[in-house]
């Protein structure tokens, strides 16, 4: 559903415009769809699953201002970075002047609920970034953990290498972390 007002016939007309999309399918279609450099963070993530959106635009004749929500609805990730998969991820995204944010995540992580939040900033080179996560219990310390350690498609690292060496067993638990990344 797309409802557009627009106030003249040029390129600098002001418009107002506001959309809303329910159950969309984050599939290889939409990723085609996508512009390079979006599709460039989808590979990163991997997502998977149905989103519900709104987005509110306005165009003052010289500026973009657009607002967008997306509610994420059973979604998964598969991020490169830790590579552990992450399934069932419900939780509100917004965009707004260069800003992202998600501050009531949930989700599952092997057999433990992950509760988190999600701020990244529009900055050069790359996105500033500040995740907050948390587990409901212990997970289970297995081969699909372990190799998480180690970014997607890359030879597994010395730290890998290292836990493997301990041949561990049981559990850990994430009752709290902070992960960021600034934009250098």
């Amino acid at each position: 559903q797309v409802a557009v007002d627009w106030h003249g016939m040029s390129q600098v007309s002001p418009l107002a415009m506001s959309a809303e999309i329910t159950d969309l399918d984050l599939d290889l279609r939409l990723y085609l769809a996508l512009p390079p450099s979006i599709q460039e963070t989808w590979s990163k993530l991997r997502p998977a699953g149905k989103v519900n959106a709104k987005a509110a635009i306005r165009f003052d004749g010289q500026t973009w201002n657009p607002y967008v929500t997306v509610d994420a609805q059973n979604v998964s990730v598969h991020a490169d970075f830790f590579p552990y998969p992450v399934t069932n991820l419900t939780g509100q995204f917004t965009y707004q002047h260069g800003r992202i944010s998600a501050p009531t995540l949930m989700g599952l992580a092997g057999d433990q609920t992950l509760r988190g939040s999600l701020e990244l900033v529009q900055a050069r080179p790359k996105w500033w970034m500040e995740l907050t996560l948390s587990a409901d219990g212990p997970s289970s310390i297995d081969e699909t953990l372990i190799r998480a350690l180690t970014p997607r498609d890359s030879e597994p690292g010395s730290l890998q290498q290292f836990i493997h060496t301990l041949h561990p067993t049981g559990t850990v638990y994430l009752k709290s972390g902070r992960f960021r990344r600034t934009a250098d």
